[in-house]
């Protein structure tokens, strides 16, 4: 009497990828993940959650090996996924230090002359700040006349966060200030509305 066996393979999850990694990930991206796993019996499904303070699921158990996740808040994370086969053995792996940068913005954008105290023909300066994002920034600044409309560059995007400006009518104005992550080339903006420059 011949009896047969059937050698089964222990389950196991042989990567657990970023698509965006750690330290570029920013609070409000799609970050998604993939996994890959070997053996295990049947069908394998895999559960995707996050830990920082508490622990949050990403995806409850299916058989696709993707997930996207949405980050609401900058942190270090803990990002995990559980395989499960057709028999209920279970495997874990995790990507312990998963870092989500504050989202990129112009925190501050400011005029060296108030409205209205601006004159025409006179130098102003711009200067603004950024945060969020990798850190490492480029600057760049715009205006606007009212009842006009071409949009004038006062400079490209440079390492410099200030500028003199100097209006050639009198007039209202609209100043922007753009702030680009040069490691991810997303962009943030902050605008100085109604900027009222005077006769001489």
């Amino acid at each position: 009497m011949m009896v047969s066996f059937i050698l089964k393979k222990e389950l196991k999850i042989t990567s657990l990828s970023a698509g965006t990694p750690s330290r570029v990930a920013c609070a409000g991206d799609k970050v998604s993940f993939t996994v890959k796993s070997s053996g295990g019996v049947g069908k394998v499904q895999y559960r995707f959650y996050v830990k920082q303070k508490h622990t949050s699921i990403i995806r409850n158990y299916s058989t696709s090996k993707t997930a996207r996740w949405i980050p609401d808040k900058s942190g270090k994370y803990t990002i995990v996924v559980m395989a499960k086969d057709s028999e209920g053995n279970t495997v874990t792996k995790n990507i312990k230090s998963y870092y989500v940068n504050a989202k990129l913005k112009v925190s501050t954008f400011k005029t060296s002359m108030a409205s209205k105290k601006a004159i025409e023909n006179k130098k102003i300066k711009l200067t603004m700040k950024a945060a969020g994002g990798t850190g490492r920034y480029q600057y760049r600044f715009v205006y606007k006349r009212k009842g006009e409309d071409t949009v004038h560059t006062i400079s490209r995007y440079s390492s410099k966060k200030s500028v003199m400006w100097t209006p050639l009518k009198a007039g209202k104005y609209t100043l922007y200030a753009y702030v680009k992550d040069v490691k991810t080339n997303k962009v943030a903006k902050k605008t100085i509305t109604s900027y009222e420059v005077k006769s001489k």
